[in-house]
């Protein structure tokens, strides 16, 4: 883990799926992510379990996989449900606006 988010989840009882963050702590499912196509599979799982409204909190778009990730994940999550919610927050550098704009 690069960083306190999965801590800050545990700690306050939160439920979640990390995406690129493999722990060896088994308190969080994880998937490991490197495309659109994978970002996919995780949006189709999400919608089968019957999650409507979807939170996907990270750092940064700047990389390119980080866009194609977000994309294939909207993209399919639309395609299956087009009445999803899907809210994106993210932060360009630093985890502290995060811890803001979710308190």
């Amino acid at each position: 883990e690069h960083g306190p988010a999965a801590g800050f989840m545990k700690a306050n009882g939160m439920t979640g799926v990390l995406i690129d963050r493999v722990l060896a702590d088994d308190a969080f499912d994880t998937v490991s992510a490197d495309s659109a196509a994978a970002s996919a599979e995780v949006a189709r799982a999400l919608v089968g379990k019957g999650h409507r409204d979807i939170l996907v909190v990270g750092l940064g778009q700047q990389a390119a996989t980080v866009r194609a990730r977000l994309e294939g994940f909207r993209a399919t999550a639309l395609q299956l449900v087009p009445d999803i919610r899907i809210d994106v927050v993210l932060a360009e550098s630093e985890v502290e606006p995060l811890r803001t704009l979710l308190s």
